[in-house]
């Protein structure tokens, strides 16, 4: 990347003062000798954001999860950035830009498609006594403040993109390099601030393959009841990342062991090897990123424990309404959008009619459907209703009963054209109830066979 300061990777610094010099990374731990950060992987909008940050002399670094995939060398999703500038003067430096967020807010800079995160410094809020749990976090601090305030040590680190240098206040190096989940502060306390951090903490554990602490574990089982307080959005948000991430069966074991699945989604409890493997399965489709196309996939797996069971017991001619009456409460409950919702539900009643052979006029119409196609790839990473031997034989059966369907997708009819309304002529009043003057006869009207005789002319009405 051209716009990159430096020729080299820079060797990452753990000085616990970010203004002094950096530090020579000893000889004698060669684990963390190997993490370094490529730049050329650097997106070039967040260093024009830092740069022009540093010219109006605000503080700017990447952190959290961009910095922790950089050096475990790779491709970071998302580029956020940590200043000194507040959000009104991060918002006058940037057109295009907007703040949001009530909770915690920081300003969001748009580059086409892409957004970047920017907030502030911040530090530990005042919290109650009787109850810990933060709902208000805008309270500005400094740098090394906002580091100690952040959840996971892996998490709490900065690159200064200008002096090419990695800034740990935290500890966050040592964990990467033995791949350790470790809380910066007591995890209990951590925890009962934000109950999502469990989530958070299973979701990076089953990714990236490293290991929860001892108190970090204690403290998630603890107090993982505590998610009932999580936002029901927020809480969506964390499941539908879990489901689509590297390591998601991994993931899901992690939640089930911290007895995380209980007070958000018990109907997947206990977690059996068929849904374990779905999930797998469901890791290729996704490739590790959520789409809002995939979505209502990511709806339609959470939801499927639930449906599987009504679908095994219910008799065919009740199965559309016994799956919506069974996943519909439950999807209200995880505030899952109606559109994702209707296309789980849809693709989840057609498993049913998928586990048998295609015959006759249900099946034609199954495949005419617009959702038959993302019903067939749920069967596929779902697996069948009722395993059998012939299973790969009715798949393959209705893949090419899709193809020869009559005519495909059944066409709408046409919309008849509304015949329009002839004008009014011109010296016509529609709103008066008044006789219109005779209008003269068509010449193309037809003669009539005995036309009435011709009226002798007023003589006196004559001018000569």
């Amino acid at each position: 990347m051209t716009s990159h300061p430096g020729p080299s990777a820079p060797t990452p610094d753990s000085t616990p003062d970010p203004d002094s010099a950096d530090q020579e990374t000893p000889e004698s731990d060669p684990p963390r000798a190997r993490l370094q950060i490529n730049p050329d992987r650097i997106l070039d909008d967040a260093v024009k954001v830092i740069r022009r940050l540093h010219r109006h002399g605000h503080k700017a670094y990447l952190v959290g999860g961009c910095v922790r995939d950089l050096l475990l060398n790779e491709i970071p999703k998302d580029f956020d950035i940590a200043t000194g500038a507040r959000p009104r003067q991060v918002r006058r430096l940037f057109r295009n830009s907007q703040i949001i967020g009530r909770r915690f807010r920081l300003v969001h800079i748009r580059f086409g498609d892409r957004v970047l995160d920017v907030a502030t410094f911040r530090r530990t809020p005042p919290k109650d006594e009787d109850d810990p749990y933060v709902r208000q976090d805008n309270a500005f601090g400094t740098e090394r403040e906002d580091a100690f305030r952040r959840d996971f040590t892996i998490n709490g680190l900065f690159y200064d993109v200008i002096n090419n240098r990695v800034i740990d206040h935290v500890g966050g190096l040592e964990d990467l390099a033995i791949k350790r989940m470790r809380t910066i502060g007591p995890a209990e306390e951590r925890i009962q601030e934000d109950p999502v951090r469990v989530l958070r903490a299973a979701r990076f554990a089953g990714r990236l393959g490293f290991t929860l602490s001892e108190d970090l574990a204690a403290a998630a089982r603890k107090f993982a009841d505590d998610l009932r307080k999580g936002a029901p959005p927020r809480v969506l948000e964390e499941l539908y990342r879990l489901v689509t991430t590297r390591g998601a069966r991994h993931c899901f074991v992690h939640l089930e062991g911290m007895g995380a699945l209980e007070p958000i989604l018990p109907e997947v409890r206990p977690l059996d090897d068929w849904y374990l493997e779905a999930l797998e399965r469901g890791e290729d489709f996704f490739g590790g990123r959520r789409e809002v196309e995939t979505q209502w996939m990511a709806a339609a797996i959470m939801l499927a424990p639930a449906a599987f069971d009504v679908m095994r017991t219910c008799d065919r001619k009740d199965l559309d309404l016994a799956v919506a009456d069974t996943i519909g409460p439950l999807a209200h409950r995880l505030t899952i959008a109606r559109r994702d919702s209707t296309r789980a539900r849809l693709c989840l009643a057609a498993q049913a009619r998928l586990a048998e052979l295609p015959d006759g006029r249900p099946a034609r119409r199954l495949a005419q459907r617009d959702f038959f196609r993302d019903a067939i790839t749920l069967r596929r990473i779902l697996g069948p209703l009722f395993p059998s031997e012939q299973d790969a034989e009715v798949l393959a059966a209705w893949e090419e009963f899709g193809k020869d369907a009559a005519g495909g997708p059944r066409k709408r009819p046409k919309k008849r054209r509304r015949r329009r309304k002839r004008p009014l002529h011109p010296d016509a009043t529609p709103s008066t109830n008044q006789e219109c003057e005779p209008t003269s006869p068509s010449s193309s009207a037809p003669v009539p066979k005995n036309p009435p005789a011709a009226s002798p002319p007023d003589s006196s009405n004559d001018d000569s």
